[in-house]
């Protein structure tokens, strides 16, 4: 089979499941229902919003690639630039999973966009795959672009469920978009929330190697601070949507990684890395408190408790081989530094 016929079908196929996925079909047709209109529609005079869709780039180059767009949108766009009364955005939106998901891009990100408004435009493109990601693991989709050698931010695509729908959250994506679509942009600490979540399928893996319990438990249960029974526990919420009380503490933490962005030091923020389970360690809460507490002594102790899992369970050589790899940290001393001096 010739290369140009596989990369033919690979399009083909990711047509395919875009269909499948009912973008703008069926949920058009119920659109006024959803609980995005409900709260912005008195917002119209104010947000000018256009409907677009995510189809396949049809590109024999990049035959995996996606891409939204809306001619009305970017032209609008260009238009609105000198208009501090009204701004746009380009919707989408999918049949996902028995779920109703949106994906949001603010125009502000396009408003001294260089090309041509009159043509065929995939100014917004991305991996089919990051776009299933994001789907499945809501919050922000950040494309950087390398600029006079300098790391830019092309655009931010806000992702979100219908069903928990947050005017307030929507709208601070629209003030960050205003602030930040002219800037060299730094990721702000305190829009951690729309962080991307933890695959559950990494979740389950991590439930599953340490049976449901801390991890410094799992390691000794004299070091855990938390004196619970965690087998009976979890047995105890069996058939229940509840979960064992466990936070998923990045060993890299994620602020390491937005940080050496800012920085130049990395060209972009890889939630698959960040969110690898390799650096991923489930704590009950109060040992995860430890890990970052003011107490020295206490945090390099729970430092140690980390490394000690890893040693235990043979993963010591993959983390030093993924903390190599990241380039945000030289060695596993500067992570300690890190946690004991430098963290507060």
């Amino acid at each position: 089979m010739s290369k140009s016929t596989i990369e033919t079908i690979k399009r083909e196929l990711i047509s395919i499941k875009l269909n499948y996925l009912d973008n703008n079909g069926a949920i058009k047709k119920s659109f006024e229902h959803t609980n995005f209109y409900k709260d912005v529609s008195y917002l119209k005079n104010q947000i000018k919003w256009y409907q677009g869709h995510w189809t396949s780039m049809s590109n024999k180059y990049n035959p995996t690639k996606v891409r939204c767009r809306s001619d009305k949108f970017l032209i609008q766009t260009i238009e609105n630039k000198n208009n501090y009364n009204q701004s746009t955005i380009l919707l989408s939106s999918f049949k996902y999973k028995n779920k109703i998901i949106h994906s949001v891009i603010s125009g502000y990100w396009f408003e001294n966009y260089p090309h041509s408004t009159q043509s065929s435009n995939s100014f917004i493109n991305i991996e089919y795959d990051e776009l299933i990601d994001m789907l499945e693991n809501n919050g922000f989709y950040y494309k950087t672009i390398k600029s006079k050698n300098q790391n830019l931010t092309k655009y931010i695509i806000y992702f979100f469920d219908d069903e928990n729908f947050d005017i307030n959250e929507f709208l601070q994506y629209i003030d960050i978009s205003r602030n930040l679509h002219n800037n060299n942009f730094s990721y702000l600490k305190s829009y951690s929330k729309y962080d991307p979540a933890i695959p559950n399928v990494t979740r389950k893996e991590l439930y599953s190697t340490f049976t449901d319990s801390c991890a410094i438990h799992n390691l000794n249960p004299d070091f855990c601070r938390t004196k619970i029974d965690w087998q009976a526990t979890k047995k105890a919420i069996e058939n229940t949507n509840l979960n064992v009380p466990l936070d998923f503490h990045h060993f890299i933490s994620k602020d390491i990684f937005k940080k050496a962005w800012s920085r130049k030091e990395i060209d972009d923020l890889d939630w698959k890395i960040i969110h690898s389970k390799i650096n991923l360690i489930p704590l009950c809460q109060i040992c995860h408190q430890s890990i970052h507490n003011e107490d020295k002594k206490l945090a390099k102790i729970t430092f140690d408790f980390i490394m000690e899992i890893h040693i235990k369970n043979n993963t010591i050589n993959e983390f030093l081989k993924y903390l190599k790899n990241t380039q945000v940290l030289d060695n596993i001393n500067d992570l300690k530094d890190w946690y004991i001096n430098n963290e507060r």
